[in-house]
Formats: C-alpha cells, sequence, structure tokens
C-alpha cells in the first residue's frame, strides 16, 4: 500500500491530471488555424460512430457494424499482409478499396485539403491514404484516386493530443540509429543507403551496427530533436508485449513509457511500429505509442511489414522535402507523391503495399516558404521602374 501511494505521487507529478475541458469553440479554432477538418471514429458494440468538426458545425454520422462490415474492414487491412495480394487482384483492391471509402463517410469531407483523423478499434490499421475516392477500372496505381492525390492527411490518438501545444526550440539535430545486423539472417541491406541519404540532408549524427545499442540510444534520445531508428521491430503477441530490437538488446513498450523525452519528431523506419494489441478507448499499444507518451510531439511510423528498397527511396524524399518545408506533415505527403509520380519505379511497385505503410500522427505545421525567389523577381522589379524613371527625368 506504501509503495502504490508513492508510485502514484510519482505518475500523478510526471502526468499532472489535466482538469480543464476542451470546448467545441477551443477546437474549432485550432481547425480554422490548420485549415483542416477533423474526422473522429468511436467504435461502439454494434455502431461505429464518425464525428466530423469543420470550423463552424459538427455533424454525426454512423454506420452499422454487423458480421458483413466488420469482414469488410478485415478484408481490406489483410490486402496490406504482403505486396503480391494488391498486384496479384488489382481489380479486387481498387473495388475494396472505393468501398471502404463510402462506408467510412470519406466522401462528405473531400472538399477539404487538410485531414485529422481520430481512428478507433480495427481503424488504427486502416491505410486511409490508400482508399479511393472514385470507381476505377485503370490497373495503373498512378492514375488511380487515390485520397492522398487530393488531401494531406494527419492521424492522432486523441483530441486532446491534437489540442496541445508545445513550444519546442527546433533545432533540427537529428540522432539516427542503424543496427544493420549484418552477421545476423535479417541483414538490413537498405539501412545504409538510408542512412547516408539522411547525412545528405541533414545535420545528423548517426549511430551504425555496433554503435547503435540500446545504452547509446537511451544516453542519447533526449539530446536530439529527431529520431530516426532503422530497425526491426515487433507488434508483440499475448505474452510479449510491442518491441524494438537494437544491435546488442531488445527495447520492450513498458520501457518507452519512462524514457522522458523532448523530441519534435520520432521516424520509426521499422516494421510494424503502429501494431500492437487494442485497449477499448485507448487503440493499439504500440511502440509509436510508447514513443508519443514519452514526450514525442510527432511520430511517423509504419503499419505492417515493409519492403526495405522502397522505405529507403521513400525515406530520402521524406527528409529532402523536411529539409525545405520544415514540416513532416509535408513532407510525409509530399514524399509519397514523388513516390507515385517517379517515372523509374515500376507499376508493381507502385502499389499502396510499398507507400501508404508509413502514417504521420502529429501536427499540421505549414511548409517554409521559400521567398528567395519572390524578393528576386520583386528587386529587379524595383530596379527597373527605378530605371525607367531616372530615363525620364534626363530626357
Amino acid at each position: 500500500s506504501i509503495q502504490l501511494k508513492t508510485l502514484k505521487s510519482k505518475i500523478e507529478t510526471k502526468y499532472p491530471e489535466n482538469e480543464s475541458f476542451y470546448s467545441l469553440e477551443t477546437i474549432q479554432q485550432k481547425l480554422t488555424k490548420d485549415k483542416a477538418i477533423l474526422v473522429e471514429y468511436f467504435y461502439g458494440k454494434n455502431t461505429v460512430y464518425q464525428f466530423i468538426i469543420s470550423e463552424k458545425d459538427i455533424t454525426v454520422e454512423s454506420f452499422e457494424l454487423t458480421n458483413e462490415t466488420k469482414q469488410n474492414i478485415i478484408s481490406f487491412i489483410h490486402l496490406f499482409d504482403d505486396a503480391s495480394m494488391i498486384n496479384n487482384d488489382i481489380k479486387n483492391f481498387t473495388n475494396q478499396a472505393f468501398h471502404i471509402f463510402n462506408l467510412l463517410k470519406l466522401n462528405t469531407i473531400s472538399t477539404y485539403k487538410n485531414v485529422v483523423i481520430i481512428p478507433d478499434g480495427l481503424l488504427n490499421f486502416m491505410p486511409f491514404e490508400a482508399l479511393l475516392s472514385s470507381k476505377t477500372s485503370t490497373t495503373s496505381f498512378e492514375k488511380m484516386s487515390f485520397i492522398i492525390k487530393n488531401q494531406t492527411i494527419a492521424y492522432n490518438s486523441s483530441t486532446q493530443f491534437y489540442l496541445t501545444e508545445n513550444h519546442k526550440n527546433k533545432s533540427n539535430r537529428l540522432a539516427g540509429f542503424f543496427p544493420v545486423f549484418e552477421n545476423g539472417n535479417q541483414r538490413l541491406t537498405y539501412s545504409i543507403d538510408e542512412a547516408h541519404a539522411i547525412e545528405k540532408e541533414m545535420a545528423s549524427t548517426i549511430f551504425m551496427n555496433a554503435h547503435a545499442s540500446k545504452e547509446n540510444f537511451i544516453k542519447n534520445a533526449s539530446n536530439y530533436d529527431i529520431l530516426h531508428l532503422s530497425t526491426h521491430a515487433s507488434s508483440g503477441d499475448f505474452v510479449t508485449p510491442a518491441n524494438l530490437s537494437f544491435y546488442d538488446d531488445t527495447m520492450y513498450l513498458n520501457e518507452l513509457y519512462s524514457l522522458d523525452l523532448n523530441t519534435n519528431l520520432v521516424v520509426l523506419s521499422a516494421c510494424e511500429t503502429g501494431i500492437g494489441k487494442l485497449y477499448k478507448g485507448e487503440g493499439a499499444m504500440s511502440i509509436a505509442r510508447g514513443f508519443q507518451y514519452a514526450g514525442a510531439e510527432n511520430l511517423l511510423f509504419t503499419l505492417w511489414q515493409i519492403n526495405d528498397l522502397s522505405t529507403s527511396q521513400i525515406m530520402q524524399s521524406f527528409y529532402e522535402n523536411y529539409n525545405n518545408s520544415e514540416s513532416a506533415f509535408f513532407a510525409n505527403h509530399q514524399s509519397k507523391i514523388d513516390y507515385l509520380e517517379n517515372e523509374s519505379i515500376s507499376n508493381a511497385k507502385k502499389s499502396p503495399y510499398y507507400w501508404s505503410s508509413f502514417v504521420y500522427y502529429g501536427k499540421l505545421e505549414p511548409a517554409k516558404s521559400n521567398d528567395t525567389l519572390f524578393y528576386i523577381i520583386f528587386g529587379i522589379a524595383i530596379g527597373l521602374i527605378v530605371l525607367l524613371l531616372f530615363m525620364k527625368n534626363r530626357k
């Protein structure tokens, strides 16, 4: 009893209870600032409810959770279990992707560019960006009407996380951990290319091979603004919690909860970092959730086992876009568009299996505008006007 009281005191100190309640007006002010719409799902026993909040109003939709509906959702999620499942029957994928789009009533928000989605239940494992907004007969993935073509999606675990403002100073100092596992059976061949791509785009400290140890991660994690982990991960099972592999040891979900990070962005370039045991009202107890509670403000992680080469390509594009925009929200979206439009990538490799695994949980930071060109043009225009006036006065 004494130990429990002591523990409770420590928890209350580290995680003080939030006594303030958020009003609809507060949410709408934030949405107006972000030029976004918020869609939150609630999994009931027999019904799934959908709350749609815009800057002006709130609407509630629902659909019955029948055995057929459950099976449709599960069936679509399982299409991403293996790369061949979509490519071997593209028509089946397009039919299901459009059906789920209608089932989740996403046509009602199609006019909004920025969308915040708070999933619940099985929808935590749904790649919303891979849904199709219209029926199609094409087999070319590049030509399909994926949601990502017209909308930029950010996810969140709760409205409270969405509203929380953390005013951290951005230094964009990055620490990358790449165990590679050269001498093992699960060598991450393209992980080295990923590391070099990051070094090219960002000011970074790279921990490679044996240096990517659990001890080095714990010692250095809180000193950097961005953490990138390219490694193996597991969603766990009924006995073992979700976990992350370092060169010499494994870090489990419960250990992440004890960390105190002051990190702007965590990128988990590893398999199944967004998957874990589902808890009612909480979502998946995944590695990503552990980082969120440890203090990471923004997260980029994966929903299924990913192809190493495509991951390397997307990560290179992500950091190139992030370096230019200073927005993970924008960079995640643009890296996928770049991947789909890359003519050197075959149609089979443009399957959403390869690019929609990465999901972004965090803030809707606008891309930094590049005003240099504007000022150059403006300066030239002013110079020409002054020159014309000078010549006129001389005459």
